[in-house]
């Protein structure tokens, strides 16, 4: 069931993103899209729905265009902290060091076990379990998610309206 109501979002989520004139040069919406529902069929989502998830993953990586994604398979831009055991890529420009993955769906694996299993996420998981995607992007940005962005709640639910 679960890949079949996968599925069917995705569907609505193609339809609607094929209905936007507003896409920024060179971006396929389309083909992160799917490439993300297909990925996210493969991890436990641990109840957060797949749009949330996808709004986050969109505007983290410019809808899989940004350098940190194409170089690294982090969706969600996670920085590497000491902690990291993984492989990790420094970026000068940002003066972070992200995680690296090997797919799509390690990205996801790992920031959902971010979000559902860290106490700094806590009211953020509460949130994408009733399914409120208002108050889940609210209170991402309130735990720290995007650092000092004080419009990225905003932003994660344009991007919604657009997938969900």
């Amino acid at each position: 069931l679960r890949v079949i109501a996968l599925i069917v979002a995705g569907i609505v989520a193609m339809a609607l993103i094929n209905q936007t004139k507003k896409l920024p040069a060179g971006a396929n919406r389309q083909n992160f899209a799917e490439s993300f529902i297909l990925a996210a069929a493969k991890v436990d989502m641990r109840g957060i729905p797949v749009p949330m998830a996808m709004s986050v993953a969109a505007l983290e990586s410019g809808w899989g265009t940004g350098r940190i994604y194409q170089a690294s398979n982090n969706v969600f831009s996670i920085t590497a902290s000491a902690s990291w055991r993984g492989p990790k890529l420094p970026v000068a420009a940002t003066g972070f060091t992200f995680r690296i993955y090997g797919s799509l769906t390690e990205s996801i694996r790992d920031w959902v076990g971010l979000i559902a299993g860290s106490k700094l996420y806590a009211k953020t998981y509460a949130a994408a379990l009733t399914g409120n995607y208002k108050k889940f992007f609210d209170e991402i940005q309130a735990a720290g998610y995007a650092g000092s962005d004080l419009q990225y709640s905003a932003k994660l639910q344009t991007i919604h309206n657009f997938i969900a």
